[in-house]
């Protein structure tokens, strides 16, 4: 029997956003294993119109909905069985304790199954009693990484991440690649580079990602203005993604709130070592490394420390989360996964 999917998104094949990135993936899944896949996009009306029309000429087994508080409302009112995905927003909603969410809860009860990325940061749907544990179905996030880690960092090269933020190739770059609203705290990444190059002057920060919330824009183009060695870029295609992550030295996640992150799969996909803020979600997409993860802006500064002055260190940490990802975030693991959420949806 042909598995149809109808997935449904806030956000559709030309954004740059995560789930737009995840619905590309799974529709890819979805047609390897020989089944159809339709995808709508939108919010409120709009995504309800697109998924009337689709479902005018196309009859899946399942609605899968991406991004809860957005595309929940349209898929009750549809009435045809849904699985759902969530994100860092619907993360951020649930661990910063918002029990009066009722569009949340509402979407979260009606769908057979909620697909989580990481069991770590799953426990919060749980403990917040959004979910029973057995309509959870682990998917875990896959990433492309290539067989062996990619090379360091060229010397005496200056990449297109340093081009744009006007560093050298002599420089030590930090990458915040993070979209600027206030559950990705990215201010925190400022400080944190303030005190550590106190210590490292040769220090640089690049800050690269979506303009999500004016308020933390502003804050952040404001610091970055009085600090000559913090760049604050424009994001650029997922595409040229890569040639960023490896003209960067470390990648830095200062996170509150995650679903998973993409960035650091990535980032660890080109071998690049990470320092990500201790929350469940961050210890899911390093593997629970301690090196990788900081608790406290003191942790955080030493760690960054270290790695800004021993190249080796960067290296053997580059090739450790390279490893990490070829082994935890195959394709090939998050189609199985994906298909058997499916079949034990339907």
């Amino acid at each position: 029997m042909t598995l149809r999917i109808l997935l449904a998104s806030a956000y559709g094949p030309e954004a740059r956003r995560g789930n737009a990135s995840t619905c590309r993936r799974y529709a890819a899944a979805i047609r390897a294993a020989g089944g159809e896949a339709v995808w709508v996009h939108g919010e409120g009306d709009v995504l309800r119109r697109a998924l009337d029309d689709a479902l005018r000429g196309f009859a899946p087994d399942l609605v899968h909905g991406h991004h809860a508080t957005r595309v929940g409302p349209a898929l009750r009112a549809v009435g045809r069985p849904y699985v759902l995905s969530i994100g860092g927003t619907e993360f951020e909603q649930v661990e910063a304790g918002a029990a009066s969410d009722a569009a949340l809860r509402d979407a979260v009860a009606g769908a057979r199954r909620l697909l989580v990325p990481g069991t770590l940061g799953a426990a919060a749907w749980v403990d917040g009693g959004y979910v029973d544990p057995s309509r959870l179905s682990l998917v875990p996030r896959a990433v492309a990484a290539p067989a062996e880690p990619p090379p360091s960092r060229r010397a005496g090269v200056a990449g297109p991440l340093r081009r744009a933020a006007g560093f050298s190739d002599a420089d030590v770059v930090v990458l915040l690649p993070s979209g600027l609203r206030p559950g990705k705290d990215p201010l925190r990444a400022v400080r944190l580079f303030d005190r550590a190059a106190a210590e490292v002057p040769a220090l640089a920060l690049a800050v690269l990602g979506m303009p999500l919330d004016p308020t933390t824009v502003a804050a952040v183009r404001a610091a970055a203005a009085t600090r000559p060695r913090v760049a604050l870029l424009r994001p650029v295609p997922a595409e040229d993604m890569p040639a960023h992550y490896a003209d960067a030295d470390v990648v830095l996640n200062t996170s509150l709130h995650e679903g998973l992150s993409n960035a650091l799969l990535e980032a660890q996909a080109a071998a690049r070592p990470t320092l990500a803020s201790a929350i469940p979600a961050n210890r899911d997409a390093v593997g629970d490394d301690p090196a990788a993860l900081f608790a406290t802006d003191d942790d955080a500064v030493a760690k960054l420390v270290a790695l800004a002055v021993d190249p080796a260190l960067r290296e053997r940490r580059g090739r450790e989360g390279h490893a990490f990802v070829r082994r935890a975030c195959a394709v090939e693991s998050e189609a199985r996964a994906l298909l058997a959420a499916y079949a034990a949806a339907r």
